[in-house]
Formats: structure tokens, C-alpha cells, sequence
């Protein structure tokens, strides 16, 4: 009788603690867009992600899907971030130019497409605020730019010691 009510507490227990680690809050934060067939200079993309926890600094990452169609080995974007509206006159947005190389080796294969995820902010972006804005522009010679699908950035908590 011990032995049948022994297996029990321990269903429940594995089940509980089961329960326990497959119920964890998230650590990150990610949105893409669709980029227009044709992205014009000057044609901002707008994302904004909703943090799972405030007052945590976070990496950031660029996330791209690129065709065969896209002509460069590079991207060059202009990204202006803050955790306020970036229409809000509370508090200057910060602005960073990118380079970043397009490297087919370092590229994850998805059918026809390569996705890339390229680090943006490995210091970490202190996160005050529960919902943090971004734009994208590309800055790139040409004006139009053709063969880039999707666009978005990832934004993951920062772990301890963590770079």
C-alpha cells in the first residue's frame, strides 16, 4: 500500500516541477518586418518590442533575410532606438550607423533565402522602460535597395557577466 502511494507523490512531484521549468518568463524579446520590395532610402521601419522585464540590460541583435537577388556582401543601416516613442520630446534617441558583412558562411540556410543574426549591442541597452522603439533605414549608396525580405531585431537579457 506504501509502495502504490509512494509512486503517486512522486507523479506529482515530477509533474510540479515539470510544470515549474516549462513555465518560466521569457528572457527575450523579437520582431520582424517584411521589407518592401523595394526599400528606398530614406523609408524608415518602425518596430517596437514589449520587454519581459524592466530595469535588465539587453543585448541586441539584427535579424535579416536576404535573396540571392541582394547585390552587396554588406549592409549598412542607420538605427535610432529609445525606450520612450521616438516621436516623444521627453529624451534624445540614440543613433548608430552599422556596417555589417554579409558573410555566406555565417549565414543559416533557409530554402532559397540566408538569415542572418548579426550582434548590433553586445554591451547591453539598459531597459527602464517595458516597451523599447526602434527605426531602421538603409544606408547604403544606392537608393533603392532590392533582396532584402525581413528585418528585425532581437533583444535578449543580459546574463550575468555576459558580453
Amino acid at each position: 500500500m506504501f509502495l502504490k502511494n509512494h509512486k503517486w507523490f512522486f507523479a506529482v512531484l515530477a509533474s510540479l516541477l515539470f510544470l515549474h521549468t516549462g513555465c518560466s518568463a521569457p528572457s527575450s524579446a523579437q520582431r520582424e518586418l517584411v521589407v518592401p520590395a523595394v526599400w528606398e532610402k530614406g523609408h524608415k521601419l518602425t518596430l517596437q518590442l514589449s520587454l519581459p522585464q524592466l530595469n535588465t540590460r539587453y543585448c541586441v541583435f539584427l535579424d535579416l533575410r536576404v535573396s540571392k537577388e541582394y547585390p552587396y556582401d554588406y549592409l549598412s543601416v542607420v538605427l535610432t532606438y529609445a525606450p520612450e516613442a521616438l516621436s516623444s520630446a521627453r529624451g534624445q534617441p540614440s543613433t548608430d550607423t552599422l556596417w555589417l558583412p554579409l558573410l555566406p558562411q555565417q549565414a543559416l540556410r533557409s530554402g532559397q533565402f540566408l538569415d542572418y543574426r548579426l550582434p548590433v549591442n553586445t554591451d547591453g541597452i539598459w531597459a527602464s522602460d517595458s516597451v523599447f522603439y526602434w527605426q531602421m533605414e538603409h544606408n547604403m549608396p544606392q537608393a533603392s535597395l532590392r533582396g532584402l525580405l525581413k528585418a528585425g531585431i532581437l533583444m535578449k537579457m543580459q546574463e550575468n557577466g555576459e558580453k
